[in-house]
């Protein structure tokens, strides 16, 4: 495959750091352009210099498709001028999720906007921003259950890692502490999940900031139209796969949900990093008396929920543009989901 130049914004973060990572040997991808803040130009990460964000017909010269993981202030003003260059945008910023033109993508679920794009000519500009970092581990478990039983209510409770605040936490706030707001966030979390499945039910969820590094956990309770025996869920999910496993994609986890009978995982010492922190580890399973399952959920949030989450969705874009035959063939066979 011909490896496509690629630019990163925010190269110098924690997202951009990931993203660095997995780009120095990447069979699809080249890095060849990147970005800091504007105090940052001119210093050189992985023998590449910073350059100024606002240079981007430079940028536009220098690569084919767009990372943005800087934060969502730069994101306002940034990402707009991005959409004229017609480049693909791939963004970890929440700023436009919501916006008409953005298309929210979790790979394994709707890939759609990316596929529809790449087999019929970009008529738009291309712009794919990666969910909230903490619906991966709520709805990558769920989707296996609602294309089967369909949810009709659902109740979460989202434990998430000091990491998923970035640099705006103050450590002295979160020591031997549990922040039980972390504002806009609850909210984002219920509009992208019925964007991304393009439907509506009761959903309620609460967010906590709790004193871990990385890894962001979920309490779900879910009711269905028709209720699931309990017995027939663990199959499901390890059944579940979508077309980034069906085309081995470089990002893409052998499995996107393990599944674990034991009810002390998963844990996040032990299981934020299976599958190169790609898949959603779940256990606890067990019926309610007020939903008809529950069960815990964990996944990585600076990489399922990040960097390697937009990452994948890139590679599943830029498989279809240069291989669109054998990916009609294989997409047309998929077992999404089985």
């Amino acid at each position: 495959m011909e490896r496509i130049r690629v630019a990163l914004f925010g190269a110098s973060g924690s997202i951009g750091k990931i993203y660095r990572e997995e780009l120095q040997r990447h069979p699809f991808f080249e890095l060849t352009w990147i970005a800091g803040s504007p105090k940052s130009e001119g210093m050189v990460l992985d023998g590449l210099p910073l350059k100024h964000p606002d240079n981007l017909q430079e940028m536009k010269k220098n690569a084919d498709l767009i990372f943005f993981a800087a934060d969502n202030l730069a994101a306002k003003t940034i990402e707009p001028r991005l959409r004229t260059l017609g480049l693909p945008v791939f963004t970890n910023a929440s700023f436009h999720r919501m916006a008409p033109f953005a298309d929210l993508v979790i790979p394994e679920i709707n890939p759609n906007a990316l596929l529809n794009c790449s087999l019929e000519g970009e008529k738009k500009a291309l712009f794919i921003a990666k969910p909230n970092c903490a619906l991966q581990n709520i709805l990558l478990p769920l989707f296996p259950l609602h294309k089967r039983y369909q949810i009709k209510k659902l109740v979460v409770t989202s434990l998430q890692s000091v990491s998923g605040a970035g640099s705006t936490l103050p450590a002295h706030s979160i020591m031997d502490n549990v922040l039980p707001l972390i504002p806009g966030e609850e909210e984002k979390i219920v509009a992208e999940m019925h964007k991304i499945l393009q439907a509506s039910f009761p959903f309620s969820v609460s967010s906590l900031r709790v004193p871990t590094s990385h890894g962001h956990m979920a309490i779900i309770r879910a009711s269905f139209e028709k209720r699931p025996k309990i017995t027939d869920i663990p199959p499901l999910w390890d059944r579940f796969i979508g077309l980034p496993q069906e085309l081995h994609l470089p990002s893409a986890p052998k499995k996107p949900v393990h599944y674990f009978p034991q009810n002390d995982r998963p844990q996040l010492s032990k299981d934020r990093d299976r599958g190169g922190g790609m898949t959603v580890s779940v256990g606890k399973l067990r019926s309610s008396p007020l939903f008809d399952v529950e069960f815990c959920a964990l996944s990585h949030n600076l990489r399922r929920g990040g960097a390697k989450g937009a990452l994948l969705a890139a590679e599943l874009y830029s498989y279809a543009k240069q291989f669109p035959d054998t990916f009609l063939a294989t997409s047309s066979t998929s077992c999404l989901p089985k």
